[in-house]
């Protein structure tokens, strides 16, 4: 189902007479891209989540793209830690 909604400061606002089910679920968003600041980065880029990965991991990345979400998960966790807890 389509409803038409306003985003107010990080918040949808949905029209009153919509009642949900769930207070929490999952949507899909349409923004306007003359709403999008220049510096933010297309969800419809480009780029594919392992490109992402690469340049968010970097180093810790290591070219093995066999690796699973956890490994990357475990390396970026563990950049972190050596970043902010020296």
């Amino acid at each position: 189902m389509q409803i038409n909604a306003v985003y107010d400061h990080g918040k949808l606002e949905l029209p009153d007479n919509i009642q949900l089910k769930h207070q929490r679920f999952q949507v899909v968003v349409d923004v306007p891209d003359e709403e999008l600041l220049p510096s933010t980065v297309s969800v419809s880029g480009k780029k594919t989540i392992s490109e992402e990965l690469d340049g968010i991991l970097g180093q810790y990345r290591q070219g093995n793209k066999s690796r699973t979400a956890l490994d990357d998960k475990a390396a970026w966790h563990k950049h972190l830690e050596e970043k902010h807890m020296k």
